[in-house]
């Protein structure tokens, strides 16, 4: 165990002199085998208190780029594929991620919509004016198929860096973890020959998980580890690998709601439902982030086609 804390201490302080393929010859010889939550469920958790929202229901969003002789704002994307996972032919523009190596298309989404949209534009905004605004194309899909999920649990050591004093919203997170430990330590108490161990790793993959400072790729490469664990190398009774997704906390939105991203071979269990364009204006004085739909309930057509109204192409 000692040995275990070492070496990943040292690996996780000399990332940036490793590709990922040297990461990946040595982890395994390290962690011969890694521990992994699964869940089944069309449903995505929700952390915070209000107003009652789908749990079956998951966003994705696109910042916009075409223009128009019509109007200063840029049109929002016609069809369901330009929202959707990244095609083949695009990869190329892939860059590492969280969950994802160099052009490798995964279908991130969240189980809120205002995370979706910041999720995908945060780093966009320049920090030295008064105000800045995008807009982006929502997609909204419904899970109609239970999802086999690996599921990351809060970051301790996160939550109490990002804690404030007198937000609800930590005391619901709160639940969360003590719930998640004791389900965590009934599981590896049935399932484990060195709980200690397991418990270690699962904290040790979740910190990779809630990383926060990312300088280059090679910061996300412990948590793409897991991912290949989680997607390539785990199979069902059939030998079959048949994980779905993972879902984790959201870092950018400060652990309050739910990411998840979707290997390709998973998106057939959901159906997408409609699009929305979404204004959003971040006021650096206040450090807000403004969200207003511009239109709604945008259907697509039998050939994926989004049927603007407000917005139509000429």
């Amino acid at each position: 165990m000692e040995q275990l804390i070492k070496d990943l201490q040292i690996i996780n302080g000399s990332l940036s002199h490793y590709s990922y393929d040297q990461l990946n010859n040595v982890l395994p010889v390290i962690i011969p085998q890694v521990p992994i939550f699964i869940i089944q469920s069309d449903k995505i958790p929700r952390i915070g208190r209000g107003l009652y929202r789908d749990p079956s229901i998951i966003f994705r969003a696109r910042p916009n780029k075409s223009k128009s002789d019509d109007t200063t704002m840029e049109m929002p994307w016609t069809q369901i594929s330009d929202i959707s996972i990244v095609p083949d032919n695009e990869r190329k523009k892939i860059a590492f991620g969280r969950a994802n190596k160099e052009y490798q298309s995964r279908f991130y989404a969240s189980n809120d919509w205002h995370v979706a949209c910041y999720e995908t534009i945060w780093h966009k905004f320049p920090l030295g004016t008064k105000s800045n605004s995008q807009n982006l194309t929502l997609g909204i899909w419904k899970i109609i198929e239970p999802l086999t999920l690996a599921f990351i649990p809060f970051s301790k050591k996160f939550v109490s860096r990002i804690r404030k004093d007198g937000q609800k919203i930590y005391e619901d997170i709160d639940t969360f973890i003590s719930n998640d430990e004791q389900q965590i330590e009934n599981i590896l108490l049935k399932n484990t020959c060195d709980k200690n161990k397991d418990k270690f790793l699962i904290d040790f993959f979740s910190d990779e998980f809630a990383k926060l400072e990312i300088n280059c790729k090679n910061d996300y490469f412990l948590s793409n580890f897991y991912c290949d664990q989680v997607f390539d190398k785990c199979s069902n009774e059939n030998g079959i690998n048949d994980i779905d997704g993972i879902v984790f906390p959201s870092v950018s939105f400060a652990y309050q709601s739910y990411n998840i991203v979707l290997h390709p071979r998973s998106l057939p269990k959901l159906r997408f439902q409609e699009a929305m364009y979404v204004w959003v204006t971040f006021f650096s004085d206040s450090k807000e982030m403004q969200y207003i739909p511009l239109e709604q309930n945008v259907k697509a057509d039998s050939t994926g086609q989004l049927i603007w109204n407000k917005f139509k192409s000429k």
